[in-house]
């Protein structure tokens, strides 16, 4: 297993903000992997898109919790709490 930092794509995604506007989001994630045992016994040979599918599913239930003023002006607040 590679240990060294990965930078993935997660492609273009459709999600509704709170108050129903369709949003299209494209992302990107650095991540290092610090244990591999764990990693592979956890998640298994398809870590990247473990790590995609886990980015992609953390942006929706941000997004879907706030309205699209919200997230247009509290862009900073919403990257540190998907990051946290």
């Amino acid at each position: 297993m590679d240990m060294k930092i990965k930078l993935l794509s997660t492609g273009r995604n459709v999600t509704l903000t709170k108050d129903n506007v369709k949003l299209t989001i494209e992302t990107c994630v650095a991540f290092r992997v610090v244990n591999p045992i764990l990693v592979y016994y956890k998640i298994g040979s398809e870590l990247n898109r473990g790590v995609i599918e886990l980015v992609i599913s953390s942006f929706r239930k941000v997004i879907g919790e706030n309205n699209l003023q919200t997230i247009l002006t509290q862009r900073h607040e919403i990257n540190a709490s998907v990051i946290s």
